[in-house]
């Protein structure tokens, strides 16, 4: 694929901004926030580089007065993980694939994997390698998952940790856009001990 002069120069003042190793990987970036602003999840390989891009917003914008509690992982849409507190052990996330593989690391930890795994998840898992279709591999798991909108992700965390009694909290930003259900705030739903019972209920549709 050939460029143009000044969209390499271009490319080559983003990457600078976004601090993107590479070329490759400031266009991973590029094509992942769009595709995520439009409601979508991108498929991405395990070893794709984005971890040095664009730091994550500060820990002190999410004072917890600013929080929005949902109960329903429908009002997700149209949003951006920003942590995940999986049995009060917080993880930075940036895209809700990383709440996806958590959702697959609570299965796995069970000793589950291939056939047994991809059962446990449901719809979006089958074992063994799959291309196409938005699916990626996942060797050591054995398994191939699709790519899910953020709603979709949500509902399978929820439903994982109930299934093996873990506790869950999701933080996350809605895009600036009239479709979101709160554009540019930021959201939380979570599952477990200090969850209302509308959450749980909220998990138990989601099986």
């Amino acid at each position: 694929m050939a460029l143009s002069e000044h969209v390499f120069e271009n490319l080559a003042t983003l990457r600078k901004w976004a601090a993107a190793p590479t070329p490759d990987a400031l266009i991973g970036v590029l094509v992942r926030d769009e595709m995520e602003r439009i409601g979508l999840i991108p498929a991405v390989a395990q070893t794709e580089v984005v971890a040095a891009c664009r730091p994550e917003p500060e820990m002190t914008e999410m004072n917890l007065k600013k929080v929005r509690l949902v109960s329903d992982p429908a009002e997700v849409g149209h949003s951006k993980p920003i942590r995940l507190i999986l049995d009060g052990r917080p993880k930075m996330v940036r895209h809700w694939t990383d709440v996806i593989d958590a959702a697959i690391g609570i299965a796995a930890d069970k000793g589950l994997r291939g056939a047994s795994l991809a059962e446990a998840l449901g719809e979006p898992a089958c074992p063994g390698p799959l291309k196409g279709r938005g699916f990626r591999f996942i060797e050591d798991r054995g398994i191939s998952v699709q790519g899910q909108c953020a709603p979709d992700a949500c509902r399978m965390i929820l439903r994982l940790a109930r299934r093996y009694n873990h506790s869950v909290e999701v933080l996350f930003r809605w895009n600036s856009k009239k479709t979101a259900a709160f554009p540019g705030e930021i959201g939380q739903i979570r599952l477990g001990r200090h969850a209302p019972e509308s959450l749980l209920n909220a998990s138990r549709q989601a099986q």
